[in-house]
């Protein structure tokens, strides 16, 4: 049981009216009796009584952490990054291709199929021979000593199917360069392409 008792003096000064509202307020949500004598020169509160008890604060929980990035979103993202942006992708590229269990490194890609530009991206290594690597809005297999795109899918997930469909084509062995690369490779090649892809 609790009780006692407070005495505000002027009780017409702002504050004192204050105290006694802040007073009377804490009382209300106590839920202890209480009662008030007004004065001319003081006021006189007395309470007693139980406090209702006070309820348990919810227990606080963190929220929740976002899903991790997968290694899809990782590479995407990392192709168009800001230069300021490279060395987090490149990260969280590493981090996701551990967490998913997938071979990743970064291979040289020909800029285009005339040109004899190069550029570094990071890869799915599917095979000795054969790796996914994201290109401008799709994802492009692509034989890893030429650099040069042999196939392309709209997902990851299709890309690599594909290019582990066709990695046991003996001829990617030979394909040593642009040269290598005749009509009657490409056909072939297609051929090859599309009995997977039906």
């Amino acid at each position: 049981m609790t009780s006692g008792r407070a005495v505000i003096l002027n009780p017409a000064t702002p504050a004192s009216m204050k105290r006694r509202e802040s007073l009377l307020d804490s009382l209300r949500k106590s839920g202890l009796d209480w009662a008030e004598d007004i004065e001319e020169t003081r006021i006189v509160i007395t309470w007693e009584g139980a406090p209702k008890p006070v309820r348990p604060s919810p227990v606080c929980r963190r929220p929740a952490l976002p899903p991790p990035v997968t290694l899809e979103k990782a590479l995407k993202s990392r192709f168009n990054c800001d230069p300021d942006d490279i060395e987090y992708w490149d990260e969280l590229i590493a981090l996701a291709a551990a967490r998913e269990g997938i071979a990743v490194q970064r291979i040289q890609v020909r800029t285009t199929w005339q040109s004899e530009q190069w550029a570094g991206a990071w890869a799915v290594i599917v095979s000795e021979y054969l790796a996914v690597n994201r290109s401008n809005g799709y994802w492009t297999v692509t034989h890893v000593r030429t650099g040069l795109a042999a196939g392309s899918a709209s997902t990851l997930k299709d890309a690599a199917r594909v290019a582990r469909d066709v990695s046991h084509w003996p001829e990617w062995a030979i394909l040593q360069g642009k040269a290598d690369v005749t009509p009657d490779f490409a056909r072939k090649a297609r051929e090859a392409f599309q009995a997977v892809a039906a």
